[in-house]
């Protein structure tokens, strides 16, 4: 009975043709299930206790359609040979054809170790492995063997990778020249773990080199007519240098720096900062080149009967922005023996910015001129102010020769 209804079965096929139909195919292991097949399948297997049965036929290469006639996209098989040579040897496995190879289907996760070298692998191997070549310089760099009883066979990764056409969502697949983009994160790790960036110009051939390898970031210049060049370092520190192999402080710059967006960068400019530490380019003073000359009417603080400070002159300074100042000064008595001098008050402390002392026991004229003082004052308007010591007054104040001055000149913020 089971044979005519097989022999039934394949007459009934074999006259369908190429009629349009779809087929479930079950065993009766799945109690009360359709006996129409999916809406969407063209052919539904159905059973809980037995399996699919791939066609089994003995491949020759990845390369090679052989047992086929041609190569045909979809088309699957369980391979039984051991056969052809790197990179496109055959193991024992399923297969599918994506048009042009034979591609394996291998899981690289689920036990499976994965192996990094260099140049292909050589000799006998057991276990689950999946070898990878990583020298840049060998001839089979980037292809892949998995070990297949005790031998190593060419692995071809399916077409599907981690790896998308930038700006798209369509897998790169094995793409070697178009740009291509990742989401998600990737890891260098493989002890000397280094990224290279190469320019295709043979007659300026250099690498530019990313490389974390001995526990310092690095970006550099490697081979090529130039040779080698060190960018940028970033020690375990935390030190940065710029074109400095070893830097010795937070930032060391072995050249020079430019800052073109402080402000603009004129020559003879300083680059400044405020209490932030905002930088910006600032004009320089010309330092030395402007006097600042006392002002109001000078009226003598001497002739009190009295000695002692605080006496006004009616002279004061207007200081027009922090910094050190040089004060010269000058003013003629004809007097008695006394010491006299003039003062500013700097906020802090009582500055002398001219001063005599007592020389003849007789009246004589005192005409010290140009006395020189350096003090730091802030920005704002200084009284200028006068003391003597006893109670002589000069027979002549402001005698003339020079008459009375305050100059103050900026040298320094």
């Amino acid at each position: 009975m089971r044979k005519r209804f097989y022999t039934l079965a394949a007459i009934t096929i074999s006259a369908m043709g190429t009629a349009m139909a779809q087929t479930k195919i079950k065993d009766g292991s799945v109690a009360g299930s359709s006996s129409l097949p999916d809406n969407n399948a063209v052919l539904e297997l159905e059973s809980t206790q037995k399996g699919f049965l791939l066609p089994r036929v003995p491949l020759q290469a990845t390369n090679v359609a052989t047992p086929l006639t041609t190569h045909i996209a979809g088309m699957t098989v369980y391979n039984t040979a051991t056969a052809g040579t790197a990179p496109f040897g055959v193991s024992p496995g399923w297969y599918y054809n994506d048009g042009s190879r034979w591609v394996r289907l291998a899981a690289t996760g689920g036990g499976q170790t994965v192996v990094y070298g260099s140049g292909a692998p050589t000799g006998t191997c057991s276990g689950a492995i999946l070898y990878t070549d990583t020298n840049m310089i060998s001839p089979t760099a980037g292809q892949q063997w998995t070990c297949s009883g005790g031998s190593w066979v060419a692995y071809s990764a399916p077409s599907q990778t981690e790896w998308t056409y930038w700006g798209s969502n369509n897998d790169a697949g094995g793409d070697k020249v178009a740009m291509i983009e990742r989401r998600g994160h990737i890891a260098v790790n493989n002890g000397n773990p280094r990224m290279y960036f190469k320019t295709d110009n043979a007659a300026t051939w250099s690498n530019r080199v990313i490389d974390v390898s001995d526990g310092r970031f690095r970006f550099y210049r490697e081979g090529g007519p130039e040779g080698t060049r060190e960018f940028i370092n970033v020690l375990p520190n935390g030190n940065v240098g710029i074109n400095a192999v070893a830097p010795g402080a937070t930032l060391e710059v072995d050249g020079s720096l430019k800052f073109p967006t402080a402000g603009t960068p004129v020559a003879g400019k300083v680059l400044t900062t405020d209490n932030a530490g905002n930088a910006t380019w600032q004009a320089t003073t010309s330092f030395g080149n402007t006097k600042i000359a006392a002002t109001g009417t000078y009226s003598c603080p001497f002739n009190g009967a009295t000695g002692g400070a605080g006496l006004p002159t009616g002279l004061s300074i207007t200081i027009p922005s922090a910094g050190w100042y040089y004060f010269e000064t000058g003013l003629t008595l004809n007097t008695d023996c006394n010491d006299y001098w003039m003062y500013i008050n700097t906020g802090s402390s009582v500055a002398d910015i001219w001063r005599v002392y007592c020389g003849s026991a007789t009246v004589a004229f005192m005409v010290p001129r140009d006395q020189g003082r350096m003090l730091f004052l802030n920005a704002g308007t200084y009284p200028i102010l006068a003391g003597k010591t006893n109670p002589v007054v000069p027979n002549q104040c402001n005698a003339g020769n020079p008459s009375v001055y305050v100059l103050a000149t900026k040298v320094q913020n």
